[in-house]
């Protein structure tokens, strides 16, 4: 354990200290001035259009409406780290309660249960969110910003449930193996007690890595979505004009990191770093959270 203590602590800290970042931004400092759309020189002329590319005062850039990228993913971060952080940890909470229903109370139905979660093995989370997702473009409309979030939220939450229960119950059933637990039965204690002091406890590493692999698989997800222009909290327009000719373009509402990538993919070849710099900060978290996992994995070896 103490191998990866350190790293874990040091990544936890890390993730707290973006997250309070991002809120004191936007509770304190964030206003609403528009963004810089169009630049002039001294003489009245236009010089320049949104997306600006990276400078000394804006080290990411711009995105097609003048937003700075680096202030938008310090703001997105909170949602993006609430979401993938909560989404994960209640995967593993209601999982752990599945598992321990399928393992003991209702064991001569599991087998039958573990079927019906089988399909959610082969079925892509990408397309089971789209097709149980509304039109984001209406849905905002209809029920706000923060309606939006919680049924992304609990959506989420529903898709990975199925198969890490699965999971979580067939580990459970390895751990019932053991002598002692034939031990603790005999001396009378109640399945419940075995689950929670004894089972969960042996699982206590692989629960560790589960909740990392979670962060990293509910972040791509998010980014794949992203391409497909689904941004957590909807869409905002993203057009300078908004001129029935131009085609319309969108930006994540939140600007949590994966939602920034989707809407930076219209600019690949015109404005880059709209797309490669919240991929960076993407791609540096999920090496972050990979090392860790590794860390993990190779201290249980060599106990």
């Amino acid at each position: 354990m103490n191998n990866f203590k350190k790293p874990l602590l040091l990544i936890i800290g890390l993730l707290l200290l973006v997250l309070f970042v991002s809120v004191v931004y936007s509770s304190i400092f964030k206003t609403d001035a528009e963004p810089e759309r169009i630049r002039y020189n001294d003489s009245g002329e236009v010089i320049g259009k949104a997306p600006f590319p990276p400078s000394l005062t804006q080290p990411m850039g711009t995105d097609k409406v003048g937003n700075d990228l680096a202030v938008r993913m310090i703001e997105g971060a909170k949602y993006t780290i609430l979401f993938i952080t909560g989404v994960s940890f209640l995967r593993i909470l209601v999982s752990l309660i599945i598992a321990y229903f399928l393992v003991f109370p209702f064991k001569r139905i599991s087998e039958w249960v573990e079927t019906v979660f089988i399909p959610f093995k082969y079925i892509p989370g990408l397309i089971l969110v789209l097709l149980l997702s509304p039109d984001l473009n209406e849905a905002i409309v209809q029920m706000g910003f923060w309606k939006i979030v919680l049924y992304q939220f609990f959506l989420f939450v529903f898709i990975g449930i199925p198969i890490l229960s699965a999971v979580l119950t067939k580990e459970s059933r390895n751990v019932l193996k053991n002598e002692y637990i034939e031990a603790s039965n005999q001396l009378g204690a109640s399945s419940w007690r075995i689950y929670t002091k004894h089972i969960i406890p042996v699982l206590k590493d692989r629960l560790i890595v589960t909740f990392l692999q979670q962060l990293s698989i509910n972040l791509l997800l998010l980014i794949q979505l992203g391409v497909f222009q689904y941004f957590i909290g909807g869409s905002k327009p993203g057009n300078i004009a908004a001129a029935e000719e131009v085609v319309p373009k969108y930006l994540s509402e939140s600007g949590e990191w994966a939602g920034m990538i989707g809407q930076g993919k219209d600019e690949f070849l015109t404005a880059p770093w709209t797309f490669f710099g919240p991929l960076l900060i993407s791609v540096v978290f999920l090496i972050l959270i990979k090392s860790l996992v590794n860390k993990v994995e190779d201290a249980n070896r060599k106990i």
